[in-house]
């Protein structure tokens, strides 16, 4: 990596994790699937890390990219059903 890459200080990686995970059940429809959802998320954080200078921010950032994998989740699987 050629890039600097800044940090912020003192992020609270639990806190953020079971606010991912509480928000994920809304588009999960198991505990398994929630925690498959967050994984996706923070997969997509770690490829491509946001631009955030607070913990605030990233927060944000998370929970924006949680909602568009799980409204697309859920589409996907409701036409799935609808097609027998």
């Amino acid at each position: 990596m050629s890039e600097n890459i800044e940090l912020i200080d003192n992020v609270d990686v639990v806190t953020i994790l079971l606010l991912l995970r509480f928000r994920a059940r809304a588009y999960a429809e198991n505990a398994k699937a929630a925690d498959d959802l967050v994984e996706a998320v923070l997969k997509e954080a770690i490829a491509n890390p946001p631009e955030c200078s607070t913990q605030s921010e990233l927060q944000e950032w998370l929970l924006e990219r949680l909602v568009a994998q799980g409204t697309l989740k859920n589409a996907v699987r409701k036409w799935i059903m609808t097609r027998g």
